[in-house]
């Protein structure tokens, strides 16, 4: 099993189907595992993370990720969300004793950057979202809808948005409200504030971003896999039984493939449907 790309996506792909029973041939084009979700050494030693990366309670796929790498120890959970709005205003939440989905309603409603409106509008959202279990009628009903549209259709006052709905989305999708398709947006309020008490806990790293792949390379050349660093791709061949990627300056690799790249760099790779034949990817998407 051939798996292109050795960020995130890619690695719990490898350490997956390496602990299913698969031989995986792990190819990431840059000297480090990690992808965006990583970090570097300054050469006066010290560790700069590449970007703010958390986890929350309700991300199981992460979770899972980490015990399989055993980096589960590398990451510290916090019971207490602090919220700080341009004015200096702070704000707390935090589960009380309430069961779910009503565990949040003490802290909410002493939300200091929030104003009563800012405050009932979230409210009619997040009931419009419990009420369909996640699924409002809009989101089966159209493709593509972003979160900021399905906001704005509920009546979100701009505060709220701003000080309530971007930033915990931002958090947990790392992506502008505008370019974020709002099933995963409506998903996340959904899984950590309201199916269960747990989910909005928040994991910080202890450790560089660099330290929490440590066991990546172990899990799967322990299963007989391999990890190569610095492979960037250059042409895929398509054939009627399967694709070979091709690294450049090592030959051809044959097999099964699973591609993790960023959407903008799969995009011209051949789908199921391709002619037997050899796509040259273009050097530039592959940098």
């Amino acid at each position: 099993m051939i798996v292109i790309g050795g960020g995130l996506a890619g690695l719990a792909a490898g350490v997956a189907l390496a602990e299913a029973g698969w031989r995986v041939r792990l190819f990431e084009q840059r000297p480090f595992l990690g992808g965006r979700a990583t970090s570097y050494v300054l050469p006066s030693g010290e560790h700069v993370d590449n970007c703010q990366h958390v986890t929350l309670g309700c991300c199981t796929n992460l979770e899972d990720f980490y015990r399989r790498v055993g980096a589960t120890n590398k990451i510290k959970y916090f019971d207490r969300l602090v919220f700080l709005d341009p004015q200096g205003r702070r704000g707390e939440m935090q589960a009380g004793l309430l069961p779910a989905p009503f565990h949040m309603t003490g802290s909410f409603a002493a939300f200091a950057p929030l104003t009563l409106a800012d405050k009932l509008s979230i409210a009619r959202a997040m009931l419009d979202i419990l009420r369909s279990k996640g699924h409002p009628a809009d989101l089966l009903e159209e493709g593509g809808l972003s979160m900021r549209t399905w906001l704005e259709r509920r009546g979100q006052t701009k505060a709220a948005i701003a000080r309530f709905w971007r930033v915990i989305l931002i958090s947990a999708l790392d992506e502008e409200l505008d370019r974020t398709d709002a099933r995963f947006g409506v998903d996340v309020f959904w899984k950590a504030f309201l199916s269960n008490r747990t989910g909005y806990r928040m994991g910080v790293p202890t450790v560089p971003l660099a330290d929490l792949y440590d066991g990546c390379k172990t899990a799967i050349e322990q299963k007989g896999g391999e990890v190569a660093l610095r492979s960037p791709l250059r042409r895929l061949r398509a054939s009627n039984e399967a694709l070979a990627a091709l690294r450049q300056q090592h030959g051809e690799s044959r097999g099964e493939l699973h591609c993790a790249l960023p959407e903008h760099h799969a995009s011209s790779l051949p789908g199921h449907h391709a002619r037997p034949n050899e796509v040259r990817l273009d050097p530039r998407r592959t940098q």
